[in-house]
């Protein structure tokens, strides 16, 4: 079943992948927010809608009587973005990539610090050399005194792991939280057919970490979720470290996401020292 043309539109279903794949290359962006699995599971979380105009791919949602499209995926983002303005004046584009915010003159065009890609050298995040990752090194060592299980497959113990990250944080009562945990199951869920690999690391029996990425592009790797048992000293560092020693050599970087603008997270994602950061932009009429 093809995606309906705009105006009309459906949610998104595990069927559309090849599409959005073919549709995702044709961007050549290391933006992870255009990957069929980012859209999918969190489309679940926050109600997207997809259909086609002009050979495109577009996708959006509706939050306080709003609309919000991402980038249109295909060769020609800047041409459907003026078309849809054009038709709805008051909607708003997010998340889009330097790109495709060429030849939109006259139109309000804002960079989203908070929405930022970080991207980092895979080997860096795997050995962690020199004065600068000492810290990291440091935290990592502390865990491996756990005697910890390295495993690279993902089972009932990582849900029973994010069931209780969500109890202590009451993500039931935060709606970002709420949402991403129901990115979370919906890709546990669907993992069979997604191409999503994962680590976990187990101690004492039980799933104490885990990570969830795939491949990017053909020299990048994303990771999507990141969770651990903190009560473990530098059990987050540990995982991010084990998963990037399991990611293929082939792949040069690795993109780690956003901040959202969090502090904590900003400070821990700089302090990883990115090789570059993927810019993205609001535009509006």
């Amino acid at each position: 079943m093809g995606l309906p043309e705009y105006p009309e539109s459906r949610e998104i279903l595990i069927e559309d992948q090849k599409l959005f794949e073919e549709k995702f290359s044709s961007m050549k962006t290391l933006a992870s927010d255009y990957k069929f699995t980012n859209l999918f599971l969190w489309g679940k979380a926050r109600g997207y809608s997809a259909s086609m105009l002009d050979g495109h791919i577009l996708v959006f949602y509706e939050k306080e009587g709003k609309k919000f499209f991402f980038q249109p995926m295909g060769p020609e983002a800047w041409k459907v973005i003026k078309s849809v303005l054009d038709k709805e004046p008051e909607a708003t584009f997010v998340r889009v990539t330097e790109e495709g915010v060429k030849n939109l003159e006259g139109l309000r065009v804002e960079e989203d610090r908070d929405n930022f890609d970080y991207v980092y050298e895979r080997e860096k995040l795997v050995k962690l050399d020199g004065a600068k990752f000492y810290p990291k090194r440091s935290f990592a060592e502390k865990a491996m005194k756990y005697n910890p299980e390295i495993r690279e497959t993902c089972e009932e113990g990582c849900l029973e792991l994010q069931d209780e990250w969500c109890r202590e944080r009451e993500c039931k009562l935060k709606p970002e939280l709420n949402e991403e945990n129901t990115a979370v199951y919906t890709l546990f869920m669907e993992k069979k057919d997604l191409w999503v690999s994962f680590v976990s690391i187990v101690i004492d029996g039980k799933v104490a970490a885990f990570a969830a990425g795939e491949e990017l592009n053909k020299d990048t790797f994303v990771v999507w979720f990141e969770k651990g048992n903190t009560k473990y000293k530098g059990i987050y560092q540990l995982i991010n470290r084990e998963f990037a020693k399991r990611i293929p050599e082939k792949y040069k970087y690795i993109n780690r996401e956003q901040d959202l603008g969090i502090e904590g997270l900003r400070k821990a994602k700089l302090s990883y020292y990115p090789a570059c950061m993927v810019k993205k932009y609001t535009v509006r009429k």
